[in-house]
């Protein structure tokens, strides 16, 4: 980020907490609240990104548990037609020694 778009910024903070300031009355002194609505703001962002991990490792956890849901569940039915294919087999064998 340039120096001139931070500058610019800066000033549009400035303005919108004179404004603020010139609607609310507080009694405590700016530097006071200021620090507070700073942690306040703070707090909220590491809260957010939080989450959004939080969110992203769900996320890929999801996605690998369905992968492999759908491997097993591939692995099953392969072994299912298998297990059919050879007891068919049987059956032909035993009905031709029999």
């Amino acid at each position: 980020m340039s120096y001139l778009r931070m500058a610019e910024e800066d000033r549009e903070v400035e303005v919108a907490w004179r404004t603020v300031m010139e609607d609310t009355t507080y009694r405590s002194p700016l530097r006071k609240l200021q620090a507070f609505f700073e942690r306040s703001r703070n707090g909220w962002r590491q809260k957010c990104l939080r989450a959004k991990a939080s969110i992203k490792r769900l996320s890929n956890r999801v996605r690998k548990l369905e992968a492999s849901r759908n491997l097993w569940k591939e692995r099953s039915k392969w072994h299912r037609e298998e297990l059919r294919r050879i007891r068919r087999e049987l059956e032909a064998l035993k009905t031709a020694i029999g």
